[in-house]
């Protein structure tokens, strides 16, 4: 079976397969999705280099950060 890193292609990989019914293949993948974004998630929230930056700092130059904690305007 090959992935997308091996050469495959988005439309090959996204393909509804013969005799799936799409909301079964909908549940699976954003299943799946879901548990990605968790684990990127994770490793993002313990790495102790992105926790010692105070609020506004670790943007690129030409990003206004705007920081409020009354909520939304």
């Amino acid at each position: 079976r090959r992935t997308l890193g091996a050469g495959g292609s988005i439309n090959e990989a996204v393909a509804l397969p013969r005799g799936e019914s799409c909301a079964g293949w909908v549940a699976v993948h954003a299943v799946d999705f879901y548990n990605d974004v968790s684990t990127i998630w994770a490793v993002m929230a313990t790495d102790p280099y992105l926790k010692s930056f105070r609020p506004g700092e670790g943007f690129p130059s030409g990003v206004e950060y705007r920081w409020s904690d009354d909520g939304p305007p």
